[in-house]
């Protein structure tokens, strides 16, 4: 008895864990590639649709930098799966960018295209988005759609804030490391004030919890509407993944999340 209870254990596990895969396998795409004029080279991402996406239209997006460590360190396509089940955000599509040269998987680009560089903005603001609005049945709104992005790629969402108001509207930043950009703040105190709604998150402990409750505070001052989470943690995803949800409907509410259906 004691073994076929084991052996259910087991085989239930098993079903749960392909049950999780086949949903995986199905609303998210296998690495589709562009090779961008800007960059010079290629890129690679795959791009999450929600069940029954054939049935909607003009649907919000969130675009992903670090998009393959929110895959498999986030579980974010699963989360997003489960958040539109359950009502809680509209069905949205999620674009995770593979920051990772294609050629050499163990070779990263993330901290050359994220400092606000303009070449890597070009295109994102330019190819990529124009790719995805091409294929898939997104909404061409700016406010339906927004950039996420955690440390070096906070700091990138700060900066498509600047660069990109009239394609993201959406800002959304995990633990911003904001220092290779030292005038960042002082760029947002001296523009006019831009079409663009924030999230910002940090953790308590080595987590840039001050310079980012520095630029929390001047772009509250400046008028912006923003979420910012303090939370406890360090710089790692036991922080950043817990925040997920929050960061989706945020942005992306149904119509029966209310305000005090959120976090605090």
């Amino acid at each position: 008895m004691k073994y076929l209870l084991l052996a259910v254990l087991v085989l239930g596990g098993c079903a749960i864990q392909n049950s999780i895969q086949d949903i995986e396998s199905i609303l998210l795409s296998e690495n589709q590639f562009i090779k961008s004029i800007h960059l010079g080279y290629e890129v690679q991402y795959r791009v999450f649709t929600p069940k029954n996406y054939s049935e909607f239209d003009d649907l919000p997006s969130i675009y992903i930098t670090d998009g393959q460590d929110y895959i498999a360190s986030g579980k974010m396509p699963r989360l997003m799966n489960k958040l539109i089940q359950e009502n809680r955000i509209r069905p949205t599509i999620g674009i995770f960018i593979d920051s990772r040269d294609t050629s050499d998987l163990l070779k990263n680009r993330r901290n050359s295209q994220f400092a606000c560089n303009y070449q890597y903005f070009e295109f994102v603001a330019k190819e990529l988005v124009a790719e995805i609005d091409l294929n898939y049945r997104t909404s061409q709104n700016a406010t339906d759609r927004a950039i996420l992005g955690l440390s070096f790629g906070g700091l990138n969402s700060a900066c498509f804030g600047l660069l990109a108001s009239d394609i993201f509207n959406g800002i959304a930043m995990q633990s911003p490391a904001t220092f290779p950009v030292p005038d960042l703040i002082k760029y947002y105190e001296q523009s006019e004030q831009l079409p663009l709604k924030f999230y910002i998150s940090s953790g308590s402990v080595k987590d840039f919890r001050m310079p980012t409750g520095v630029f929390y505070r001047a772009i509250k001052n400046k008028g912006y509407p923003v979420k910012y989470q303090k939370v406890r943690g360090s710089h790692n995803w036991n922080n950043w993944r817990p925040l997920l949800d929050d960061v989706l409907i945020y942005f992306f509410p149904s119509k029966k999340v209310s305000g005090t259906d959120r976090k605090a």
